[in-house]
């Protein structure tokens, strides 16, 4: 980098004033995927954060709170002084810090100090989040009568120069610049930077620049995920010119042998931008049979692939945001989507009709498929992420309505509810780690509307309600049967080996097949007794979450007609009993199920 010199004799001219950003000099990489950030070399990068032996002592915070334009070492200084213990001095230096930010080339700067291997990573780090707020602010301000701008030529130069810095940071300051690359994208492409698209294709050919080149298309493609059909012309523009090297990439990535962790991080970056430019409309481009097939083959690829073992954190959390698990993941989303826009022939334009005939025909069976082998792993004791298993049962919920799909589905029916989708349905380890050290989290995760959207155990229960609703003839029976199963043995054991999560199972089961159960025959004439001998005894268990779920359940069926009123308020008693439980989320259970009960009475006076 290159810091302005000291001051000038009077009338000399100075052509080095303006700082100028570190030239990059890619240097070859053997292999396509060059995505570790490489530390700068201190002779490109010589100056930050190290005032020059020439230099005077440093100015006090109070003179550099001047409103005028600051060299690097000084900004050094003052951002060093934002880290402070000291509140005096904290304070002292975000105040310059906030009279700098609209002087010429103090934007510029702040870019050469995160870029900079030489400086002190703190120092980076209030940097890049300095420069992240106040681009977010002012690059594009929402007031069109602010007054204070930044200055057009140090928009310019951080246009010219960001793009290229994004493979040579750290994640901790890379995800920084990406927040600030997005407000750029999002205010000035394609009008104020069109020259952005020719950097992505560019650098989509160079070894050394891949990695940045992908994320950069990410973030394009993200802008115009969510736009009307008039505003996402541009990104067929992008699709036209950047996918055909997109899919050489890819394709060159799926062939590569014993790939490191690398590879899934860029695999997945081109799903990312796959999902964004899908999701509302398929570009045009992807309707030409061949290309969509080459995308599918090596999407089924990779779900078919089994996930290497070497490398795969033992820690549940770090575990399913491994990269390799993050493809599978980001996969399969993007296969649902398309079966989600390609299922029903009658919601398409005449134009896509043929696509999506085409689409059911070659590709939503294979895609079946390939989630049952994935499924097929739990059932053995296998991993799967908790969304992938959300995402697969979506799939094979949607598939219930059609009859070719259901047809490949039948033979295996039987396993995927009382091996797959039932086991789900228990409670089990983490629900009982969670119970014991983190209730209120517990409670949480059960009532938020968020957590159903990524549950497993939700993506069950929404698998037997449709099965029911659209295939019940025959499932229903076996699957009422299998719970009457579970409820005599549980019964019949004694009280050390009573299957207790299987009966939660079947208690989640029955309350979920409720509005179902209330209008069938012979189902409908039973419920008060099943409610008497199979629920209303784990009121009293020893097992907490039997007596959250006996309320739940309670609370489900509050509206049948009771033949017996004494039942009614018994039952009703029983959850009035559960306010004053011990655990936290029988409590609530039972706070949810009152209010059944309540709404049940009708405004009639019950003897309580």
């Amino acid at each position: 980098l290159n810091s302005p010199r000291s001051p000038r004799p009077r009338g000399q001219k100075w052509e080095e004033a303006t700082p100028t950003l570190p030239t990059r000099h890619p240097t070859p990489a053997p292999l396509l995927l060059h995505t570790t950030p490489r530390r700068r070399s201190r002779t490109l990068v010589r100056g930050c954060g190290l005032a020059p032996p020439a230099l005077p002592p440093p100015p006090s915070l109070l003179e550099l709170g001047r409103p005028a334009a600051m060299d690097l070492s000084n900004l050094t200084l003052v951002l060093r002084a934002a880290l402070s213990h000291a509140p005096e001095e904290r304070k002292a230096a975000e105040a310059s810090l906030e009279q700098l930010q609209y002087t010429q080339q103090h934007l510029v700067r702040l870019l050469q100090i995160i870029v900079d291997g030489s400086c002190d990573m703190a120092v980076r780090q209030v940097a890049s989040i300095h420069f992240k707020n106040f681009v977010s602010k002012a690059w594009s301000p929402i007031d069109p009568d602010e007054t204070r701008k930044i200055p057009e030529g140090d928009k310019s130069m951080v246009r010219e120069n960001i793009l290229g810095f994004v493979t040579q940071l750290p994640p901790l300051l890379r995800a920084q610049l990406g927040e600030s690359i997005k407000t750029l994208i999002l205010a000035d492409y394609p009008e104020h930077w069109p020259s952005l698209l020719h950097w992505v294709t560019h650098n989509m050919e160079s070894q050394d620049q891949i990695f940045g080149a992908l994320y950069v298309l990410r973030i394009l493609s993200r802008k115009y995920e969510f736009k009307s059909e008039e505003e996402r012309i541009p990104l067929y523009q992008i699709v036209e010119e950047c996918f055909p090297r997109l899919l050489n990439i890819f394709s060159t990535l799926v062939q590569i042998a014993n790939p490191p962790i690398e590879v899934a991080d860029l695999i997945k970056l081109i799903c990312k931008i796959f999902w964004s430019s899908i999701y509302l409309e398929i570009p045009k481009q992807l309707f030409e049979p061949n290309i969509f097939n080459a995308w599918i083959v090596l999407f089924l690829n990779l779900l078919e692939r089994p996930v290497p073992l070497e490398g795969q954190p033992s820690d549940p959390d770090a575990r399913k945001a491994w990269g390799w698990w993050k493809v599978k993941k980001w996969i399969t989303h993007i296969l649902n989507r398309l079966y989600s826009r390609f299922a029903d022939m009658k919601v398409h334009k005449p134009e896509s009709k043929a696509f999506a005939q085409m689409f059911q025909k070659n590709y939503a069976g294979k895609i079946l498929g390939c989630h049952l082998q994935l499924l097929n792993a739990i059932r053995t004791g296998g991993y799967l992420p908790d969304r992938v298993i959300n995402l697969i049962l979506q799939y094979l919920t949607n598939s219930l309505t059609k009859n070719s799909m259901y047809q490949l589905m039948q033979p295996q029916i039987d396993i995927i509810l009382f091996e797959i989708i039932f086991p789900l349905m228990c409670f089990n380890d983490n629900d009982q780690m969670l119970w014991d050290e983190d209730p209120h989290e517990y409670v949480r995760k059960g009532y938020d509307i968020i957590e159903d959207l990524y549950s497993p155990r939700t993506a069950a229960m929404d698998f037997v309600s449709e099965l029911v609703r659209k295939r019940g003839k025959g499932n229903l029976q076996k699957f009422i049967q299998f719970i009457v199963e579970i409820f005599m043995r549980y019964n019949e054991a004694s009280i050390e080996v009573k299957p207790y999560r299987q009966k939660d199972g079947a208690l989640l089961a029955i309350g979920t097949l409720c509005d179902r159960l209330k209008q069938t025959d012979p189902y409908k004439a039973e419920l008060e007794r099943m409610l008497v001998q199979h629920v209303f005894p784990e009121f009293s268990s020893h097992v907490g979450h039997l007596r959250a779920k006996a309320a739940w359940v309670a609370g489900q069926y509050a509206h049948i007609t009771f033949s017996d009123q004494d039942n009614f308020r018994k039952a009703m008693h029983c959850v009035i009993s559960g306010l004053r439980d011990p655990e936290l989320p029988v409590r609530v259970d039972s706070v949810f199920a009152l209010r059944s009960f309540v709404e049940a009475c009708k405004g009639e006076l019950l003897d309580t």
